[in-house]
């Protein structure tokens, strides 16, 4: 998976707290928030929140469900005690999880609910390196919203949270004693045309609003002209004996400073527009650089992303312009996460927001060893209604100095 995501990283010194203020606008759903330091995730330091559609924005389901609600947050484990971050420093590849905890929960975590009643479940996937299947044994499940955006109301028996391993919970009826019948369900594992195909009727209700009135179907991307695409292929490879994972032969390497910094203070030396190319290179050594793509703001770009692993072949090879004419262009849902299934993929991306972002491999080890990149978009005008200023209490480090 590639995660699209809008903040930068800065470490908090030990010890201190840094409080964070945020304004809730146009994305609305569950989130996730972690610490995005070395492998500081994978000891537990994340934690999840919930944005509703302000009262006023009618949207039934919500607001009949909103004290019966059920947050859920899901993740690979190793039972074995060995060090993430080691093991991936001493040339060793990362472990596969060996279990699953549902909300840090040790065992089986329990929920109990009235016979006749719905009841919202938000789930997310926390862990670093697996895809989970989510269901309810006996039960149907209605997907009313993926990652902010309302969906069409399509029915499934399970769904799959982006095929491996499943995580066991137990919903009660209150006041029953019977106990759940065994042994449970086994989720499809390795089946990646059944999850593809699943993927494909994940849309939009077209007709539902979400954090503002107005409805999602009026945002016609299908009609917008592509200005430009870029091919994104990953790879795996062994840099002086160690295992490192790239983008278009570039292997990310952490600036000491963060890029927003570097970019609005013109620091140079830290980032170089022209490390990463818009395709990737057939032949050439994979290179350590602090890869950087250089965009126009309001530019509407073609992403894909070339997965090119060996282990798992699907699909039907390579990416190529004739593949456009089986996109959706009327109904896909708005994400900042998408799945890469093996051999390609392909988004459409807006870039209405002015800044520095970072996208990257969603399985932990593979970023914390290179694989991601940023992407900086840009204009020439100096205006706040664009981007905002450096805060007064930004906390400056490296080459960074407040002038």
């Amino acid at each position: 998976m590639a995660r699209w995501s809008s903040w930068n990283k800065l470490s908090n010194p030990s010890e201190l707290s840094w409080t964070y203020r945020m304004q809730m606008k146009d994305q609305i759903g569950t989130f996730t928030y972690f610490a995005s330091t070395l492998m500081h995730r994978a000891a537990g330091g994340f934690g999840g929140f919930n944005v509703a559609s302000r009262p006023i924005i009618l949207f039934h389901i919500q607001n009949l469900l909103r004290n019966s609600l059920y947050l859920l947050m899901i993740g690979g484990r190793l039972i074995t005690r060995f060090l993430s971050q080691q093991t991936l420093d001493s040339r060793n590849p990362f472990l596969f999880s060996d279990a699953m905890l549902i909300n840090g929960l040790p065992r089986s975590a329990t929920f109990t609910g009235q016979k006749g009643r719905s009841y919202l479940f938000r789930v997310s996937n926390v862990g670093l390196t697996t895809s989970i299947n989510f269901g309810i044994h006996g039960h149907m499940l209605t997907l009313v919203e993926v990652e902010g955006s309302r969906s069409q109301q399509e029915v499934y028996e399970s769904l799959d949270i982006h095929p491996v391993l499943t995580a066991t919970g137990i919903l009660w009826y209150a006041g029953s004693n019977m106990q759940a019948s065994l042994p449970l369900p086994i989720a499809p594992m390795h089946h990646l045309h059944w999850s593809m195909k699943q993927a494909r009727t994940i849309r939009w209700n077209l007709t539902a609003n979400a954090a503002r009135p107005n409805p999602r179907g009026s945002f016609h991307y299908g009609a917008i002209k592509i200005v430009r695409t870029i091919v994104l292929a990953n790879s795996a490879t062994k840099i002086n004996g160690k295992l490192r994972y790239g983008v278009n032969s570039g292997d990310y390497t952490n600036p000491g400073i963060p890029l927003k910094f570097a970019d609005f203070l013109n620091i140079p030396g830290v980032f170089n527009l022209n490390t990463i190319k818009d395709m990737p290179s057939v032949t050439g050594p994979t290179v350590f650089g602090t890869s950087v793509i250089g965009t126009t703001l309001h530019d509407f770009v073609e992403i894909i992303f070339q997965n090119n692993e060996k282990t798992v072949q699907f699909g039907n090879g390579q990416w190529n312009s004739t593949m456009r004419r089986r996109y959706n262009l009327s109904d896909v849902t708005t994400r900042y996460t998408v799945q890469v299934y093996p051999n390609c993929w392909s988004f459409f991306v807006s870039l209405d927001n002015k800044g520095m972002w970072n996208l990257r491999s969603a399985i932990w080890p593979r970023q914390y060893l290179g694989q991601q990149l940023y992407v900086r978009v840009w204009n020439d005008e100096k205006s706040l209604f664009t981007e905002y200023d450096i805060p007064q209490n930004a906390l400056y480090c490296g080459k960074a100095h407040p002038s």
